[in-house]
């Protein structure tokens, strides 16, 4: 996960620089070390995610009914967390493969954002999951 991490940070470095086709390109490329599927491997991709943002974010255990104590462990464990974290990497990939369609990928974000508001979560929370990402700014709505 870090190393996704880090180099997906040196990417967004580039992005302000590059056109949506590439800004897309390179993103899909980044992504393929977190592929989507159902082998154990893909969804421990997600796993991975909730485990780190947990660790270093505990503050949003909060948000989530039911984990609000969750561990990296416990979300190793936690089949909620398996389901969870393919939802996150379907969007990641969907905001990945739209980002050079402006009015899809701007649709897709404002769904993403009304059904978290919809869940009582502080938009400047949203941040912490993008920050985290380091795939895609949050664009301004």
């Amino acid at each position: 996960m870090r190393l996704l991490i880090l180099a997906l940070a040196g990417f967004v470095a580039f992005a302000s620089s590059m056109g949506p086709e590439d800004v897309r390109k390179n993103s899909l490329a980044a992504l393929e070390s977190v592929a989507l599927g159902t082998t154990p491997e893909k969804v421990q991709n997600g796993k991975d995610f909730y485990k780190y943002l947990f660790t270093e974010h505990p503050e949003v255990r909060k948000y989530f009914k039911g984990a609000e104590s969750f561990t990296a462990d416990d979300v190793q464990k936690s089949d909620r967390f398996a389901v969870q974290g393919m939802a996150l990497l379907t969007s990641v990939h969907i905001l990945a493969d739209t980002y050079d369609n402006e009015m899809i990928f701007r649709a897709f974000v404002r769904d993403l954002m009304n059904r978290h508001k919809e869940r009582g979560l502080d938009p400047k929370l949203w941040k912490v999951c993008a920050n985290e990402l380091w795939l895609l700014p949050i664009p301004q709505m």
